[in-house]
């Protein structure tokens, strides 16, 4: 009878915990029991169940949140991110829209190989040159999202700008061969700029084609003149 109570005990604890993850979707208990019957034995065959579903949910979350090449925060992500600190609204900001100015040109003369180490080393450039406040993404190919967070005045953008660019125009070595490729850079400020993630984007994206125009390898500074322009030529 004794044994009976023992045995119907570990499964009303198994039962439980199996219920709370159908339940409430519950993915990271421990079934924890005491000794080495086969009751037990079933509980620990559980936990190994349950620790490969949070090792699978992880992955999955960070495929949806982050690049796999670079390991930055992908454009959903950013977006997430922008939209929280823009509702607190109590901080300057700095857009910063980079897209690689010759990166094409790498991708046809040496490979994609080539152009995926040049995109990991750009990430890691960029991440270490902005602080751990600040948030870098790659939102595509060969463009990518700087957020300076606690901007203290235009000229500092500006000053952030010309350091990205140019630590985007050092060499990248593939092979022993150095790449050249450098970065337009486009910039637009929270909140003389935009209230609101589209806008700010937007008129950074406006700014970067700006500094295309202007040869690449350089940064522009938004002004509300892009925008008649480009409702001109709509």
């Amino acid at each position: 009878m004794l044994f009976r109570s023992f045995v119907v005990k570990k499964i009303k604890i198994i039962n439980s915990i199996v219920e709370n993850v159908h339940d409430y979707h519950d993915v990271f208990p421990s079934i924890i029991l005491k000794g080495n019957d086969e009751i037990s034995e079933l509980g620990s065959k559980f936990n190994d169940m349950f620790h490969r579903l949070k090792r699978s949910d992880e992955t999955i979350v960070s495929l949806v949140n982050y690049d796999a090449l670079t390991g930055l925060t992908n454009r959903k992500k950013l977006l997430e991110n922008i939209s929280d600190i823009l509702k607190n609204g109590n901080e300057n900001l700095a857009f910063f829209f980079i897209d690689l100015d010759k990166f094409k040109a790498i991708n046809d003369s040496f490979g994609h190989e080539a152009g995926d180490i040049v995109l990991a080393i750009v990430a890691e450039r960029l991440e270490n040159n902005t602080r751990p406040t600040d948030i870098v993404s790659r939102i595509g190919g060969d463009e990518f999202i700087v957020i300076i967070r606690d901007l203290e005045s235009s000229s500092s953008a500006t000053k952030i700008a010309e350091e990205l660019v140019k630590v985007l125009c050092d060499a990248f070595i593939y092979n022993e061969e150095l790449l050249y490729i450098g970065a337009s850079l486009g910039i637009s400020l929270f909140p003389q700029h935009g209230t609101d993630v589209d806008t700010l984007i937007k008129n950074a994206d406006l700014a970067m084609y700006e500094a295309k125009k202007n040869g690449g390898h350089g940064y522009v500074l938004y002004n509300d003149i892009m925008n008649d322009k480009n409702k001109h030529i709509l």
